[in-house]
């Protein structure tokens, strides 16, 4: 009965086997190339100062210590 539901598909797996890799290997070497390219040529960097860029201002000084606690003077009668 259930012989002829099922569809029976020839498998053809010769070129589907290497497309994958194929894909694979051609996106790496792109995204290589994206990398490597601009390591090798960088070009000219600003100029950047490095008293103004890497300096800052010196800390606010801490605050004074409070005054001293005064004693209470204890007078036992």
């Amino acid at each position: 009965m259930f012989e002829d539901s099922f569809i029976k598909h020839e498998k053809k797996i010769g070129l589907r086997a290497a497309v994958l890799p194929l894909s694979v290997l051609i996106h790496v070497l792109f995204g290589l190339v994206l990398v490597v390219l601009p390591l090798l040529n960088p070009g000219d960097f600003p100029e950047i100062e490095v008293t103004t860029a890497f300096l800052a201002p010196p800390p606010p000084p801490p605050p004074p210590p409070p005054p001293p606690a005064k004693k209470k003077s204890s007078s036992r009668v």
